[in-house]
């Protein structure tokens, strides 16, 4: 299915998006959207990379994709069946990925990947920095707010935090010494922290 877009943040009322595709959802020109897929809020599919015209170069996702929210796939992207996203995913033209490949929250594929199927791209629990207030002032530039849903016990002091960010799920490794000193419990309101380089080039084949 093919829908044209725009750049305001919503499509012209007059020209509503298919059944699967979310009202507020954009999609350019030349855009091959497989059957049975859902295309979540805010998502751009076919965004047009620097130097080309909007519909220029198309975009092929393959059938029963789930493209959650405020994801970016630019134009010139071949992706195979399945694909599935976190929020504000990104995904660069001039990508080929097979199927059942999954890009996680906040990760960035940059352009020129040759992606086999059955491949799981996400942030490192690791890389995640945890804040009880609305940080300000810092470097970092990716900061999503969210609860914590679980806290559980993980190795060499670790412990893992699972944070929900609104439906999704995003994993953090601190030590027990910050859990107590942040004071983090079930229900605590943080922010999640990601360092744009976080986002790239960690990528687990899915046995």
């Amino acid at each position: 299915m093919t829908k044209l877009g725009g750049s305001a943040p919503h499509p012209p009322a007059s020209a509503p998006n298919p059944p699967g595709v979310h009202p507020t959802a954009i999609v350019a020109p030349n855009v091959h959207l497989g059957e049975e897929s859902v295309v979540g809020e805010y998502v751009v599919l076919g965004r047009a990379p620097r130097g080309k015209r909007e519909g220029e170069l198309p975009l092929f996702i393959g059938p029963g994709a789930v493209i959650r929210p405020f994801t970016t796939i630019y134009a010139g992207a071949r992706i195979g069946a399945r694909l599935q996203t976190g929020q504000g995913a990104s995904i660069r033209e001039d990508n080929q990925l097979g199927d059942d490949v999954s890009v996680g929250t906040h990760a960035s594929l940059e352009f020129g990947n040759r992606v086999g199927s059955r491949v799981r791209i996400q942030l490192l629990a690791r890389d995640i920095i945890l804040a009880t207030q609305s940080p300000h002032a810092l470097s970092v530039r990716n900061a999503l707010q969210g609860t914590v849903a679980q806290i559980s016990a993980d190795t060499d002091q670790a412990v893992l935090i699972e944070v929900d960010i609104g439906g999704a799920i995003v994993l953090a490794r601190i030590t027990q010494n910050a859990v107590e000193a942040l004071g983090l419990r079930l229900g605590s309101a943080v922010w999640v922290l990601v360092k744009a380089v976080s986002t790239r080039g960690h990528a687990f084949r899915i046995s």
